[in-house]
């Protein structure tokens, strides 16, 4: 409840900033999703949440800034299941392993049935489809 909107709402306010240098609020707004699905089926079942999580990851590959923040210094000695998530963008480019989380984020959400109430469900499968299309990769069939 008050947490998942507590965390879309800090997305939200991140994706909005004026501020110049907006990744890092991002990431950490990324970081705060994967933790939350990462420890509550509910939220890993909710359509909302993998939507607002690949919209997430869509804004730190078209950031524009040259460095990824360091997300992990965040959790501390935290050790849960998105540990792995967030390896990523030391070991690779960062760009790249967004992109992966993005099409991991938005193809779950794609392949959710009850995703297809979601109001902006064709909007997010038109973006998934063009994107996967131009990467050369196959496109969403459901």
């Amino acid at each position: 409840g008050s947490r998942y909107e507590m965390v879309n709402k800090l997305l939200d306010i991140a994706l909005r900033s004026p501020q110049v240098q907006v990744l890092p609020a991002i990431a950490e707004a990324a970081a705060w999703l994967e933790v939350a699905i990462s420890l509550d089926e509910k939220l890993d079942n909710s359509p909302s949440m993998k939507k607002n999580l690949g919209l997430a990851y869509m804004n730190i590959v078209r950031s524009n800034e040259s460095h990824f923040p360091i997300v992990e210094d965040m959790f501390g000695s935290i050790h849960n299941e998105t540990e792995h998530v967030w390896v990523g963008p030391n070991d690779e480019d960062w760009k790249a392993w967004a992109t992966k989380q993005w099409q991991r984020s938005w193809g779950e959400f794609l392949d959710m049935s009850s995703a297809r109430e979601e109001a902006d469900y064709q909007s997010v499968k038109q973006i998934y489809d063009t994107v996967m299309k131009s990467s050369r990769e196959r496109p969403h069939q459901k």
